[in-house]
């Protein structure tokens, strides 16, 4: 076990230190965690510096970078066979991969290391116009740096073609870009503008006029999306709608010849399409009236509610059994009876009213008298 550890911390020591490039014959000292060369360097240097880190990944923050670029090396007319490929004064940066990205320009470059161990920093001056120079943190970490730009730096060659520097433009919604300025652009351009766009960006030429010809051999503006890179010259605008989610890099490229007014382009970020659902979604309660429109069968509803009156009908009969409440007073009636009682007193007085026939005997009593006329004889 102690022999197989042995055999693997070796492993990693050895993998861990990045390779010496034959030009770097001594190395800078590195104080802290931070590398400043920005006061200015001078003709022919040629500077290194080992950042350590044993077993890890090293992260860089370029505070500062602003070195000759191919412009002003074809100003001064002394670099114009090579400074497009930051051949005049340039960083490169070695890694235990062997891995080497060459760095020039004013712009802050944009470079994430990926392998594991030490890395290298290699600087170099030609013996003409010179700049600030740069500066830089660096962290070692265990844990492998994150790139927000991976998916266009897989799909293209834009980290190369740019050398790993790039001027990020923010959008607020949207960003013009126009190079130059005003006039007409220099010789010996190359430089990348990158736009992020997490929705769909749109871009909106107003102008372009970049010295033409097949395949644009001079100068030329390329585009990079995660779907490739195209290349545009001429006096037509370029026609291209990147991929919903794709960063845009763009590359401005000029030769040491022609030189024509540039372009102009409006970079916007487009988010309509998460808006627009929002207010279709108050269209789905416009049906939310129409569903009242079903409740005016709910009214032919009561046409069978019809019969439900029938049902009082049958109520009527309801009070029919208050008609049986009649013979409740009728109750009482037996309760006449008991002055009845007395009644039987009274027949007396009854009987006469049979007596009212016996009246009617008389008339033939009014017979009887005629009996006393047989009295008169007597005499």
């Amino acid at each position: 076990y102690n022999v197989q550890m042995a055999a693997l911390l070796m492993y990693i020591a050895v993998v861990s230190v990045a390779p010496d490039p034959s030009v770097c014959t001594s190395y800078e000292m590195v104080s802290g965690s931070a590398i400043d060369h920005s006061s200015g360097y001078g003709a022919g240097e040629v500077k290194c510096w080992r950042i350590p880190c044993s077993g890890g990944y090293v992260s860089l923050t370029w505070n500062t970078f602003e070195t000759e670029d191919s412009e002003h090396c074809y100003d001064i007319g002394g670099c114009s066979s090579g400074c497009p490929g930051c051949n005049c004064d340039y960083v490169i940066i070695y890694t235990t991969a062997g891995n080497s990205e060459r760095m020039c320009g004013t712009s802050l470059p944009s470079y994430t290391i990926a392998d594991v161990g030490d890395v290298v920093i290699h600087f170099k001056s030609d013996n003409l116009k010179h700049r600030a120079g740069f500066s830089l943190g660096f962290t070692c970490s265990v844990t492998a740096p994150t790139d927000p730009h991976t998916a266009i730096k897989a799909a293209t060659s834009v980290d190369a073609d740019c050398h790993h520097s790039y001027t990020d433009l923010t959008l607020t919604p949207a960003s013009t870009l126009s190079v130059p300025a005003s006039g007409t652009y220099k010789p010996g351009l190359s430089q990348c503008y990158r736009v992020a766009c997490s929705h769909q960006l749109q871009l909106t030429w107003n102008r372009f006029d970049i010295e033409g010809g097949a395949s644009c051999p001079n100068d030329k503006v390329v585009l990079y999306t995660t779907s490739g890179k195209t290349d545009h010259c001429g006096s037509m605008s370029p026609s291209l709608t990147p991929p919903m989610g794709s960063d845009v890099v763009l590359l401005m490229e000029s030769d040491g010849a022609t030189e024509l007014t540039g372009f102009e382009v409006i970079f916007e970020c487009l988010t309509p399409a998460p808006d627009t659902p929002a207010p279709d979604t108050p269209a789905p309660d416009t049906p939310a009236p129409d569903t009242p429109a079903p409740d005016t069968p709910a009214p032919d509803t009561p046409a069978p509610d019809t019969p439900a009156p029938d049902t009082p009908a049958p109520d009527t009969s309801a009070p029919d059994t208050p008609a049986p409440d009649t013979p409740a007073p009728d109750t009482p009636a037996p309760d006449t009876p008991a002055p009845d009682t007395p009644a039987p007193d009274t027949p007396a007085p009854d009987t006469p009213a049979p007596d009212t026939p016996a009246p009617d005997t008389p008339a033939p009593d009014t017979p009887a008298p005629d009996t006393p006329a047989p009295d008169t004889p007597a005499p």
